[in-house]
């Protein structure tokens, strides 16, 4: 299959565009170039602050499965919609587990859990992206939606500080304590993001993933004590 994605050199994307090529499909990465692109994949250079641009410079992609690792809010949505309506057999936005309720009032959490976090922009804006794609989901579009949990990979260390972990491995070698919040002793699901990448694998191309949203995790909750 042609497979498009937006981004593709980041800590998710890039492992998923690895798995997707040793499976022998056709790999095309939209970066704004800052990144190396393996030379094996198609770079297509573009921007996706600068909308017309963008537009643009995709006017002309068709592929059988769209992955979409790059959009925060739901103009960004709005924009692959002009660009791939009727050009694509499948479009796969990569939402986040940051989406379910919080608190927890059950666990686990499943794609059922209701879609409520009052405490994160990130997350609230990613729920506004689900629902227009939900929205605009039909034969000329049609939507898969995946959320990833807590993801670590190559450049990405595993730790309860999330996007500031290279602060994890100064204070190791500083020799300070490492922060950890609730005592260490809340529980806690990491995944592996070449994991990921298999989970999301089965999914591309799948006709029966059409209409449905997935999370993908590891099956193992730890405390961070142990």
């Amino acid at each position: 299959m042609k497979i498009v994605m937006i981004g593709g050199t980041g800590n998710i994307s890039s492992e998923v565009a690895a798995n997707l090529y040793r499976k022998g499909h056709s790999i095309s990465v939209v970066t704004t170039g800052k990144r190396p692109v393996p030379p094996q994949y198609t770079h297509i250079k573009a921007d996706r602050n600068n909308t017309e641009e963008f537009k643009r410079i995709l006017s002309n992609c068709e592929a059988d499965s769209v992955i979409d690792f790059f959009a925060f809010v739901p103009e960004n949505l709005k924009t692959d919609f002009e660009i791939f309506k009727g050009k694509t057999g499948q479009f796969i936005f990569i939402s986040s587990a940051t989406v379910y309720e919080k608190p927890h009032k059950k666990i686990p959490v499943t794609e059922q859990t209701p879609l409520s976090n009052p405490f994160w922009p990130y997350a609230q804006d990613k729920i506004k992206c689900e629902e227009y794609l939900w929205s605009v989901n039909n034969p000329l579009f049609p939507v898969t939606i995946v959320r990833p949990s807590h993801t670590f990979g190559k450049n990405w260390i595993p730790s309860p500080l999330s996007g500031n972990d290279f602060t994890v491995a100064q204070r190791i070698l500083d020799g300070r304590p490492i922060i950890i919040h609730d005592r260490g002793e809340s529980l806690w699901t990491l995944t592996a993001a070449s994991d990921f990448a298999e989970g999301i694998s089965g999914l591309v191309g799948n006709n029966e993933a059409i209409g449905e949203a997935f999370h993908i995790t590891s099956d193992e909750a730890l405390s961070w004590n142990q």
